[in-house]
């Protein structure tokens, strides 16, 4: 579960004195994923960890739509992590 992964992550961010920045993606598929992303940004907030949504605005094609929406995630994050400077490995 992400939020578990993200809850061990910030423990041992801490840890190393690293700060820890989480990304939502909202690919807009769904009219109450937008509420979703805002609640988690809300549960992180209780950690102390930064936290962005990323909203999709654009359009999918007919066709294989977990593979579109596979894509814009990584470039939604991808794009979020050059504006921020991490560096991806």
């Amino acid at each position: 579960d992400s939020m578990a992964l993200c809850y061990a992550a910030n423990l041992w961010a801490k840890k190393h004195s690293i700060h820890l920045t989480a990304f939502t993606v909202d690919h807009a598929l769904r009219p109450e994923a937008a509420h979703e992303a805002e609640q988690v940004k809300k549960w992180l907030s209780t950690w102390k960890i930064n936290h962005q949504i990323l909203r999709y605005q654009g359009q999918y094609d007919a066709g294989n739509l977990q593979e579109q929406a596979r894509e814009v995630r990584y470039q939604l994050l991808g794009q979020a992590m050059q504006q921020q400077g991490i560096i991806p490995l």
